[in-house]
């Protein structure tokens, strides 16, 4: 039985409780996983070729994976904020650029 069909079935607070619990404990291990992956996990680069100047600028490299990933359209603005190590701002600028087809 699933979550949406207990809440559906019963209204016993009980069951209801334990089920909450069963799936915050769910949730939590998987939050517990995707940060040690991230821990874990290497800044991303372009063929080895490092992706930020040691000032925190984007390297040509940089420029290149950025612009590649928008390409995909897989991941929000803040995901690959997050994935390069940027800040949101910065995506949308660099994001703005690539739309107009600028470096």
């Amino acid at each position: 039985m699933t979550a949406k069909d207990l809440l559906s079935t019963t209204t016993n607070p009980i069951a209801l409780i334990i089920e909450a619990k069963r799936l915050n404990g769910e949730l939590n291990a998987v939050l517990d996983e995707l940060r040690a992956r991230l821990e874990t996990s290497e800044p991303p680069t372009n063929d080895g070729a490092p992706l930020k100047r040691p000032d925190g600028r984007m390297t040509e490299a940089g420029i290149d994976a950025l612009y590649a990933e928008f390409a995909t359209k897989k991941l929000t603005n803040l995901e690959i904020a997050e994935k390069f190590d940027i800040s949101l701002s910065g995506v949308v600028k660099r994001k703005s650029m690539w739309n107009r087809g600028e470096r």
